[in-house]
């Protein structure tokens, strides 16, 4: 029997309405900057805290999209 793979998918919706919700340039760098923590930091720290030996090959993190195999 072969072993099951999975393709997860997240997505955070609306991501340009939260970041161009104002026309304050700095506001929209702080909105940008908390999405890139979201995904380099939050999202990808969980996916290897659940996947430790999981290689970088297999995860795609940006832009508010995060996928990986499984």
């Amino acid at each position: 029997m072969s072993e099951k793979v999975w393709l997860v998918s997240f997505d955070t919706d609306r991501i340009k309405d939260y970041v161009f919700a104002t026309s304050d340039l700095k506001k929209i760098r702080g909105a940008s900057a908390l999405l890139e923590e979201l995904n380099k930091e939050k999202t990808l720290g969980k996916i290897r805290e659940i996947y430790p030996d999981l290689p970088d090959e297999y995860i795609i993190v940006g832009g508010g999209v995060a996928m990986t195999i499984v």
